[in-house]
C-alpha cells in the first residue's frame, strides 16, 4: 500500500479547506437571502397594514421631548364629566386644557384655565345646543341654549341662580327678572294673548300687569292693572 506524501496530503488539506470555505460562503448567503426575505415580507405586511388606512388601538398618548403626555386620544373616562371616546390636551403642566368627547347625550367641548375648572363649554344633548360661561370657581354664570321651539339667554348668580332670563319663543321675545331666590320678579314680553308687562312678589304672585286688552268697540286698551 503506498502512503502519500507529505506535500501530496498538504495538498489535499488545502483542497478540502477550500472546498469548506466555498460551502461556508454558499450558507452565508442562502441564510442573508432568507433574512432579506423575511424582511421584505414583513415590510409588505406593514405597507398592505397601512394603506388599509386602519390602526385599531384603545388609547393613543402624545408626549413632548421630556416625555410629558400632551394629548390622549382614547375612550371610557376620559376626564371629569367626559365619558365616552374623545381627546384631551394638556398644557406643559400636565394639566387638562381642552377636552372633546362624544358621550351617550352627545358631543361635548370644554375649556379649563391652569386651575382645571372649567371657563367654557359646548355640548349638543339631544335636542338642545348650549354654550355655557363658567367663572373661577366652575360655576355657570351665562348659558346660551337653542331648541327647535325656543332660544333663550339666562344669567345666574354666584348661587346658580337665573337673574335674567332672554328668549325668543314662538310667540315672539321675552325678558324676565328674578330675584336672589330665583323667583320671577318681573316680565315683558309677547305671548299668544299679545304684548305682556308683569310684576311680582317674592312669592311669584302677580301685583301688577299690562295686558293688551279690548273692548266693546273693538279698540285696544292699555290701562294698568293693579292686583
Amino acid at each position: 500500500m503506498n502512503e502519500l506524501s507529505l506535500e501530496q496530503r498538504i495538498g489535499s488539506l488545502e483542497q478540502e479547506s477550500r472546498s469548506l470555505r466555498k460551502q461556508n460562503r454558499g450558507l452565508r448567503l442562502a441564510f442573508l437571502t432568507l433574512v432579506l426575505l423575511a424582511a421584505g415580507g414583513i415590510i409588505f405586511a406593514l405597507f398592505v397594514q397601512f394603506e388599509s388606512k386602519e390602526l385599531r388601538t384603545r388609547n393613543l398618548l402624545i408626549v413632548d421631548d421630556q416625555g410629558n403626555v400632551r394629548a390622549r386620544l382614547g375612550q371610557g373616562s376620559l376626564f371629569q364629566w367626559f365619558q365616552g371616546v374623545g381627546l384631551v390636551i394638556y398644557n406643559e403642566s400636565g394639566d387638562p386644557r381642552l377636552a372633546l368627547a362624544q358621550s351617550p347625550t352627545g358631543p361635548g367641548l370644554g375649556f379649563y384655565d391652569r386651575n382645571v375648572n372649567k371657563r367654557v363649554s359646548l355640548s349638543q344633548e339631544f335636542k338642545k345646543v348650549q354654550l355655557s360661561l363658567f367663572d373661577r370657581s366652575s360655576r355657570r354664570r351665562m348659558s346660551l341654549v337653542t331648541r327647535e321651539d325656543l332660544s333663550y339667554l339666562e344669567l345666574l348668580n354666584k348661587s346658580n341662580q337665573v337673574q335674567s332670563f332672554v328668549a325668543q319663543t314662538e310667540s315672539g321675545p321675552m325678558f324676565e327678572l328674578y330675584d336672589t331666590n330665583g323667583t320671577a320678579r318681573a316680565t315683558l314680553g309677547q305671548t299668544p294673548d299679545g304684548p305682556l308687562l308683569g310684576f311680582f312678589d317674592g312669592e311669584g304672585v302677580p301685583i301688577y300687569r299690562v295686558p293688551q286688552r279690548t273692548n266693546n268697540a273693538g279698540k285696544a286698551s292699555d290701562s294698568g292693572e293693579h292686583e
